[in-house]
């Protein structure tokens, strides 16, 4: 019968190896993991609150358009995103760019089990949608960090949320970017300084006109343009109907006109305006300086890419 014959040393060494796996299994359980002091950072909101957020989120959920621009325009790509006001899906001067990205929420409410699906690590709203009152649900999913609050320019809003992904000198690049090009079109545009942009959002309920202190008014003015007289009052969140009898309120020596939705929207909205009388007697109809423009960029809430978009439009029309 054959002896079992013992190794000296085996089993000290299989002992000593299964203590060392599990120390260092330890160890790893004590190291940095989400949501721990060494993998966030805190950040002060747009209402006040103090939110821990991921040094370098990557599963972003934009729930408004300015923050989705946002993000986009740093170079990021959401998991879940809002639909566009007044739309279905994205605005159409985005969709190449959040091509695939599912939609988790409208603007008047978040989609919480579609949220969670998307396993965030940070949600970002602002003021322009009905996610804003829901932040203590979001904040059960993920942090969510209130970005903006009403009266908060375009840059403004794209700072803080610069801040809160800790990108702020590439969205310094991408102001920087913008400002230059603004001159340069201002420079093209020479000819046309000082004449008057109107600025119209034709709706379902018929038009409106858009007033100073907006992302396309700083634009439209930044190239040299101005506002006409009925076109000062700063910009709110739902402006009154203009009457049929009021009409000229809506002139200028341009017009860019649009709805919410891309510029065939527009274009089925121009045809309306022309069947009203007062409406063809405008001086800009009578000039053919109605420009159709994608009006989910021009007259919703928008951010470093809205402006970007806006510029294009305004360039391209008063260069041909």
């Amino acid at each position: 019968m054959l002896s079992r014959r013992r190794i000296p040393g085996r089993r000290p060494a299989l002992l000593l190896s299964a203590l060392s796996a599990v120390l260092l299994a330890l160890v790893a359980c004590s190291g940095p993991q989400a949501g721990t002091a060494a993998s966030t950072r805190t950040v002060t909101d747009a209402q006040g609150r103090s939110v821990a957020v991921p040094q370098a989120p990557a599963r972003i959920v934009t729930l408004s358009e300015p923050t989705l621009e946002g993000v986009l325009a740093l170079g990021l790509k959401p998991v879940g995103l809002a639909s566009a006001r007044g739309q279905r899906g994205v605005s159409s001067y985005l969709t190449e760019r959040a091509a695939g990205i599912p939609i988790v929420a409208s603007t008047t409410e978040a989609d919480l089990p579609a949220i969670t699906n998307a396993r965030p690590d940070l949600i970002l709203v602002d003021y322009t949608v009905g996610a804003r009152n829901q932040l203590d649900k979001l904040a059960t999913i993920a942090p969510t960090v209130f970005v903006s609050d009403a009266g908060a320019d375009w840059r403004t809003a794209f700072a803080k949320l610069a801040e809160v992904l800790n990108k702020k000198s590439e969205a310094d690049g991408v102001v920087a970017q913008h400002d230059g090009r603004v001159r340069q079109v201002r420079d093209e545009l020479a000819a046309q300084a000082g004449r008057t942009a109107s600025i119209v959002r034709w709706d379902g309920e018929g038009p409106r006109v858009v007033g100073s202190g907006g992302h396309a008014d700083e634009v439209v003015r930044g190239v040299g343009l101005t506002r006409p007289a009925s076109q000062q009052e700063k910009v709110s969140n739902r402006t009154p109907v203009i009457s049929l009898e009021q009409l000229d309120k809506l002139d200028g020596d341009w017009m860019f006109f649009g709805t919410l939705s891309d510029v065939q929207g527009g274009k089925a909205k121009l045809a309306e305006a022309e069947k009203n009388p007062p409406f063809t007697q405008l001086s800009a109809y009578r000039a053919k300086h109605i420009v159709v423009v994608d009006g989910s960029a021009w007259t919703s809430s928008g951010g470093p890419l809205a402006v970007q978009s806006v510029l294009d439009q305004v360039e391209r029309a008063l260069k041909a």
